[in-house]
């Protein structure tokens, strides 16, 4: 049996947890490779990673994990 110090992990990376106040929405993912639960952009139409000089006006949301897998 393992023992938590902390506290237990809560969910996965890209998961939605609080699914009556979410609004998602489909789109397809760019040439740059982005990890499920970071914030992202629409370049061209296209999500896309965060660069490095981008503000936070850019965001446009977060990648969810896709349904089901």
């Amino acid at each position: 049996m393992t023992a938590y110090l902390n506290r237990m992990p809560a969910g996965y990376p890209g998961d939605v947890t609080r699914k009556g106040n979410s609004v998602l929405e489909p789109g397809s993912i760019g040439a740059l490779a982005v990890k499920y639960g970071s914030p992202v952009k629409l370049a061209a139409g296209l999500v896309a990673a965060l660069a490095a000089l981008d503000t936070i006006a850019v965001v446009h949301g977060f990648l969810v994990r896709p349904y089901p897998t």
